[in-house]
């Protein structure tokens, strides 16, 4: 077994910085420094399951008959935790958080608080939402917002979706949100990659970069939640390598350099992921095989003081095979939950890189693309 992981003294030297503004934002020598020192800088804060969206295989199982809301009292209390544990930065990601009935209170308390605050949205924007979220941005208590759209393309879309007008609301949203005042700088856009949606990629990619986004996440098909039922919509790895590069054509040769994730290593090990329900975990699809503690049994904070779980949480733990010695390992180390879903093992080299030599191109026999996908 080897390390990826470089020598501490020089994490924040490392040659060669990405220039694309969304990676130079997540491999900058502070956010280096904080992962050689163990030291959480961001908490990505589920905060409903509730969501229209209508995704057939949604890793955290939403939906818009889904109930269950973190009480405004424990986010209250999450976010003068993370002022405590000084955390600088909180994701709001789905179900909707837009969904929840306290949602303009619990992010005005973390803008005042001074948390740089990102919320990631199922597009589904009304004029009235565009115009809260702006008087939020205005007031600089939100920073970034990101939509999800994973194909522009109806007779795609439809089949992976159980409401399939959700589409043209979606692609109103977004310009909603532009109508209202926020700036195509600080928005991006998000697109899940199954066997389906990169039927219809391209045109998918090419709307998101005709509407201004900034930068547009790629995020591989995970086998849980819903689409642990539809394991079908795997991606082929190669099919995965050419959706990433048309982005790397299209943005950047900066994007070449973070293989089948988002953000790159140190992001991964400087945050802190919880749940709707309380479960603190390394990252979203780590919520069942991967839970350190629950915050409505125990404080954040005294979760991230036993050495062992903080370890967990940060990935402190050497990488086998390819990714250990990738060219690429100074910023990327391989989807560690890639590894964890696909073989079981989060130390394992990214099973769905295409840099990686022992990568197949599918895992599950189910991989008849004729059945049709199960509606949810």
């Amino acid at each position: 077994m080897s390390t990826f992981i470089p020598d501490p003294k020089v994490i924040a030297d490392l040659s060669e910085p990405p220039e694309e503004p969304f990676l130079k934002l997540m491999s900058n020598p502070s956010i280096r420094r904080a992962s050689a020192q163990q030291r959480p800088l961001m908490m990505v804060l589920e905060i409903t399951d509730k969501c229209a969206g209508g995704c057939n295989y949604c890793f955290s199982n939403s939906t818009l008959a889904s109930n269950v809301e973190m009480p405004k009292e424990k986010i209250i209390e999450l976010i003068d935790q993370a002022v405590e544990l000084k955390l600088r930065h909180i994701t709001w990601p789905g179900g909707d958080p837009l969904l929840h009935h306290n949602f303009m209170e619990v992010m005005t308390y973390s803008g005042q608080k001074g948390l740089h605050n990102y919320i990631v949205l199922s597009g589904l924007i009304s004029k009235k939402n565009a115009s809260d979220l702006y008087d939020l941005y205005q007031k600089n208590y939100l920073h970034m917002l990101s939509v999800h759209i994973d194909s522009t393309v109806p007779e795609s879309y439809n089949r992976l979706h159980t409401s399939p007008k959700s589409l043209d609301a979606k692609k109103q949203g977004y310009q909603n949100l532009l109508d209202a005042g926020i700036p195509a700088s600080a928005i991006g856009g998000c697109i899940c990659l199954t066997s389906e949606s990169l039927t219809t990629f391209e045109e998918t990619f090419d709307w998101f970069v005709s509407m201004g986004a900034n930068w547009i996440n790629l995020l591989p098909f995970k086998p849980t939640g819903f689409g642990d039922l539809n394991r079908n919509l795997e991606p082929k790895t190669s099919v995965l390598k050419k959706a990433f590069e048309y982005r790397a054509k299209i943005k950047g040769k900066d994007w070449e350099r973070v293989g089948p994730m988002e953000c790159g290593q140190f992001h991964c090990r400087t945050l802190i992921y919880v749940t709707f329900d309380g479960k603190v975990a390394p990252c979203a699809f780590f919520r069942e095989s991967t839970v350190v503690g629950n915050i409505f049994e125990e404080k954040l904070t005294d979760i991230l003081q036993e050495k062992s779980k903080k370890r967990i949480l940060l990935y402190d733990h050497e990488i086998k095979g390819a990714c250990a010695t990738c060219k690429n390992n100074e910023i990327c180390f391989g989807c560690r939950s890639n590894a964890e879903m696909y073989l079981n093992d989060q130390t394992a080299s990214d099973p769905k890189c295409w840099l990686n030599p022992d990568a197949k191109e599918l895992y599950f026999a189910e991989q008849d693309k004729s059945l049709p996908v199960k509606e949810i």
